[in-house]
């Protein structure tokens, strides 16, 4: 079983050895260190100023990386599609798209009120799509000069901003590459166990076995899935989340898995 911690108690942590140094980051975590909105920003932003200070060596792998970039792609369009109306004049001509924006800056405005952001699903935005998919005035496809003017050039800058401040280090699972953190064999079998024995999804299923198969002692996660998960495993690595997540984990599950 995995022990679970507060980030609270990273700083009892940092009296190790200095190759033990190392820290996986799930991609909930950097979502909410990328994102003041996020619930467990402050806490996050805490954590990561502590690794940085103590010289802890960061490692992201391509899942990791893919998730977090997938999620600013939606960030971005969800946050765009409130302000449509300005960057394409004469737009809400068009009374039923006209009611779906109003709809929509109204959810996310209620949202943010609520110290909730919203992120529209891709079934969401895939019907945004297909109703902004269509001539006007001078442009030939609304829904493309949408993606032009808000996402051009910036999922890649997203990452690489957040990359350059942790400095991160990648973990390579390819036979011709493999990182030497990589102590064991990757297997899509132990992948489906994690995610068969608690449900969990086959993303984060992916980034737990990966851990599982380093020499990577911590793992830093804001999501209360991946903490359940690791807690049933056997491997008795340490994995640090938020505080509420831990508190809630301790009163309400750890006796019984």
């Amino acid at each position: 079983m995995a022990i679970i911690l507060p980030f609270s108690e990273i700083s009892n942590q940092v009296k190790i050895k200095v190759t033990s140094k190392k820290v996986l980051i799930d991609t909930c975590a950097l979502i909410s260190f990328s994102h003041d909105t996020s619930e467990f920003h402050d806490e996050t932003l805490d954590l990561f100023t502590v690794l940085m200070k103590e010289k802890f060596h960061v490692y992201s792998n391509v899942n990791i990386r893919s998730e977090f970039i997938d999620h600013q792609r939606r960030i971005i369009i969800t946050e765009a599609l409130t302000s449509l109306s300005q960057q394409v004049d004469g737009i809400l001509s068009n009374r039923e798209l006209a009611r779906r924006l109003k709809s929509h800056r109204a959810n996310v405005h209620k949202r943010a009120n609520a110290g909730n952001s919203l992120v529209l699903n891709d079934s969401t935005i895939k019907q945004f799509k297909k109703h902004l998919s269509f001539g006007h005035k001078n442009i030939k496809n609304v829904w493309l000069r949408f993606c032009d003017d808000n996402l051009k050039g910036r999922l890649e800058k997203t990452f690489d901003l957040i990359s350059s401040v942790l400095k991160f280090k990648y973990i390579s699972l390819r036979k011709e590459d493999r990182s030497p953190e990589v102590i064991k064999d990757v297997s899509w079998d132990k992948m489906y166990q994690i995610s068969e024995k608690s449900g969990l999804s086959i993303s984060d299923s992916m980034i737990l076995n990966m851990f599982k198969c380093t020499d990577i002692p911590f793992l830093v996660t804001t999501d209360f899935d991946l903490v359940y998960a690791a807690a049933i495993s056997t491997d008795q690595r340490l994995i640090f989340c938020p505080e509420r997540i831990y508190v809630d984990f301790q009163d309400k599950f750890s006796q019984t898995i």
